[in-house]
């Protein structure tokens, strides 16, 4: 794959879940590698912990996933999540997105997830958990990283929103060992079927570097209507997000794993934490 520019500013991250069904994920020969392909949706127009995200952004963005590397867990450097371009970062890429797509129904981005059984055979570990949950029909924690820009506040998708968030530029898309989302298997998650999406619910722990405080939000869920234009005057975002859900109907025990959340019956976990002077955000929450 082509090397991709590091973006600037702050790092999001937006966390999904997905489910498996096996006749939705299948397997190919590419030349001598041989690949697993998952369809799944990554973005949807969602409500996060410090802004909402419109259909028109997440439309505006889709064929920009194209060829987003697939890492397994968040890359980290120095303790902190960061681009999968972070020459000082130790991403382990699984895969890419290929053939990404807005969905207008869905509001959302729908991609193939592209895995090199290769490398995730080399890898063992998680990553082979992480392939058999895909193939078996289970639950699987989802990642989206991307950079953004604040919009204005005005008229997004039918209300008025006061934090809005655009300008949305891929960086990576996270597979994560636990078992966390913002959109529930009810909320037609599903990789497989190609229906991993953003839920507009939150329920949340906010964490700042360092420190971590409890904190609940709840963001009602909006009909997607027309969209206020962007002005071009938006600032950098100042700090980065990620929301992590608990996905229901994953029969696996609780871990220490820092993105494994015990359920909840509805809403997300989100995760917060600080950039500094311009850096990618972080969240030391979710790998």
């Amino acid at each position: 794959m082509p090397s991709r520019p590091r973006g600037d500013g702050d790092l999001y991250l937006t966390n999904l879940t997905a489910n498996s069904e096996g006749d939705g994920v299948r397997r190919e020969t590419r030349g001598a590698a041989k690949v697993l392909v998952a369809p799944m949706t990554f973005l949807k127009a969602t409500d996060l912990h410090r802004g909402y995200v419109p259909a028109a952004e997440v439309r505006a963005s889709a064929e920009q996933w194209d060829e987003t590397p697939i890492t397994l867990t968040h890359p980290m450097a120095n303790g902190r999540v960061t681009s999968v371009d972070d020459p000082t970062g130790d991403a382990e890429r699984i895969g890419h997105i290929e053939n990404p797509r807005y969905v207008p129904g869905e509001h959302a981005v729908q991609g193939d997830a592209v895995l090199y059984t290769d490398v995730l055979t080399s890898v063992g570990g998680d990553a082979l958990r992480l392939m058999n949950k895909l193939t078996s029909n289970r639950a699987v924690g989802v990642s989206s990283s991307y950079f953004g820009e604040s919009l204005p506040p005005g008229h997004y998708d039918g209300e008025y929103r006061e934090q809005v968030k655009g300008g949305l530029r891929p960086d990576h898309v996270a597979l994560l060992k636990g078992n966390g989302g913002v959109c529930s298997i009810q909320d037609g998650c599903a990789a497989g079927a190609p229906a991993i999406a953003a839920n507009a619910h939150s329920d949340g722990i906010a964490t700042s570097v360092g420190a971590v405080e409890a904190e609940r939000e709840r963001g009602d869920r909006a009909t997607p209507g027309d969209n206020t234009t962007r002005d071009g005057t938006s600032a950098g975002i100042p700090t980065s997000v990620s929301a992590v859900e608990a996905a229901r109907g994953d029969d696996s025990a609780p871990s220490a794993d820092p993105d494994a959340f015990p359920a909840l019956s509805v809403g997300a976990r989100m995760a917060q934490t600080g950039a500094a002077d311009g850096d990618a955000g972080t969240n030391g929450g979710a790998e």
